[in-house]
């Protein structure tokens, strides 16, 4: 029963991730060529910035004898990982699953459905483990003094037993993200800040890992102490995989009775009150129905305020799709309070000064392109999609009220930041309104760049918004697009900045992009209208 309940949920795992075509059985041979040499770069881009971060240190702890500091440090990056990466999973996957009633009006025992739900939990925080863990002992291997047989068994031994550590920590957060946003009306709002906190959290912990990997070299010993002190458990995972003979075992033993106890009892209380837990009803604050007048508007208004509510609703969509306003605004508060740095950095240059306006330009259209709600939005219609269809409304209108979305949510920021870098930079009044109108103009050329590409490659089957909103097509052209984009405006300046100033450079883009926007936009409203007419 177990045995079948987890092949279930994997099975719903590889469904959310590829859709019904994850056997690639389907797909195409440049698909699938396409397939891997992306899953090949994010893999080895992630596993490259995690080694880099260990690779400094590396051979100074080992030859310090303190090894075994690195490895806790390590084992401390993955924990914090891999407990940000699934703390939302977990809430999702025991506290508000869809199909909890389903399976309880079943007679499978409540222990087996909860331990077919942790069992792909822990599935997950592998590979979220795997990015830290795999690059740090390669890069010990390659610096360091490299790890005996017995280290190498105690690693994986004690890999497995941290992700039970991990999850008992993150089924606690989720246990009090569930407490929190069941008992509030603005579900959404709440997590969302959630995440973006949560995400920041990370942020934060890897600068501050980034930024006292010296004091870990110059001051080891001290800092050892601390952490024998204050995270035993830590402590032990690193001496169980540094230390060899009977002082690794016994730091391995201690290290599952850190482990399994906590699940053990984690695991106890949830399989007891696993019911309750997944069939308590959702208190929320209610609202006081108010009569009021009902306002009549136009059907591309109806529209416009459905995409905005259907982006304000889906935690999933904002933290997706909106990263590049927050990015803005950090931007432009960086310039702001740290302007003085920034002029020491562009000094390095020569004629640095004439770079400032084309830098904070690629800057803030970067930012621009990572906002892209346009281009899952018409495959998030899915199944309701002949609901659109079935209505007096023109297609030009749907489109256009995907895109006006895609430009009430970042245009605000691009003109708040732009508007504060005018001014705060000092270049000259040409490059004030350069800085304001390029990102501006990418901005349209974001938003009809992701209609298009979702009108190409749309998703109308999907068992969560999750599944389009990151793992779709249209968005990974999208996104792959934009960095493209943005990488080849450097390398296009690099060679051409002989024959062009800067400032001719960025009114040539500006026109480029323009042209761009208004080819996408006609495409849209005409190729476009007929692909919609054929879809669902």
């Amino acid at each position: 029963m177990l045995k079948n309940l987890v092949k279930i949920r994997l099975s719903a795992l590889l469904y959310s991730m590829f859709g019904k075509r994850y056997s690639m059985s389907s797909v195409s041979k440049p698909k699938k060529i396409l397939i891997a040499l992306v899953t090949v770069y994010i893999v080895s881009m992630l596993l490259f910035s995690m080694g880099t971060m260990m690779y400094p240190l590396a051979a100074p702890l080992s030859e310090a004898g303190l090894g075994w500091l690195y490895f806790s440090v390590a084992a401390l990056f993955a924990s914090v990982f891999s407990i940000m990466g699934s703390v939302f999973t977990v809430h999702k996957e025991i506290f508000d699953a869809a199909d909890n009633e389903l399976l309880l009006s079943l007679p499978i025992p409540y222990a087996y459905i909860l331990a077919s739900r942790l069992i792909i939990i822990v599935v997950l925080e592998y590979m979220y483990a795997g990015v830290v863990m795999i690059p740090a002992v390669v890069v010990y291997a390659v610096k360091g003094v490299g790890l005996s047989a017995q280290g190498i068994i105690s690693l994986i031994i004690a890999t497995a037993l941290l992700l039970l550590l991990v999850l008992t920590i993150g089924t606690i957060l989720s246990w009090i993200i569930s407490l929190v946003i069941s008992r509030l009306r603005a579900k959404a709002f709440v997590t969302t800040i959630l995440m973006f906190g949560f995400i920041g959290l990370y942020l934060w912990f890897y600068n501050f890992l980034s930024r006292y990997a010296n004091k870990l070299i110059t001051q080891g010993h001290s800092l050892a102490d601390t952490v024998k002190k204050a995270l035993p458990p830590i402590y032990s995972f690193g001496m169980a995989v540094a230390e060899s003979g009977a002082t690794g075992l016994l730091h391995l033993g201690l290290f599952a009775l850190w482990s399994l106890i906590p699940f053990a009892v984690a695991y106890i209380l949830l399989s007891r009150s696993f019911l309750r837990l997944a069939t308590a009803g959702k208190v929320t604050a209610g609202k006081a129905y108010k009569r009021r007048e009902l306002k009549v508007s136009s059907s591309f208004g109806a529209l416009v305020r459905k995409e905005l509510n259907r982006f304000f609703t889906l935690p999933i969509y904002i933290l997706n799709c909106a990263l590049g306003s927050v990015f803005m605004l950090i931007i432009a508060g960086y310039a702001v309070m740290r302007l003085d740095r920034i002029m020491e950095i562009v000094a390095y240059f020569p004629e640095g000064n004439s770079l400032i306006a084309p830098i904070f330009c690629l800057a803030l259209g970067y930012c621009a392109l990572l906002n892209n709600t346009a281009a899952p939005s018409l495959s998030l219609e899915g199944k309701a999609l002949w609901i659109l269809k079935a209505h007096p409304i023109r297609p030009e209108d749907v489109y256009r009220a995907k895109i006006a979305c895609n430009l009430i949510i970042t245009l605000p920021f691009v003109v708040i930041s732009g508007i504060v870098l005018a001014v705060v930079l000092p270049v000259g009044a040409l490059e004030k309104a350069l800085i304001l109108i390029v990102p501006t103009i990418i901005t349209f050329f974001t938003a009809t760049f992701g209609m298009a590409a979702n009108i190409l490659f749309p998703r109308f089957e999907w068992i969560n918004e999750t599944m389009v909103v990151k793992q779709s097509a249209s968005v990974l052209i999208a996104v792959l697009g934009g960095i493209a984009i943005a990488a080849a405006l450097v390398f296009i300046f690099i060679p051409v900045q002989k024959f062009i100033s800067p400032v001719l450079y960025l009114v040539l883009c500006a026109l480029a992009f323009f042209a761009a926007s208004l080819a996408l936009y006609r495409w849209i409203m005409t190729k476009g209208v007929e692909r919609f007419k054929n879809m669902g």
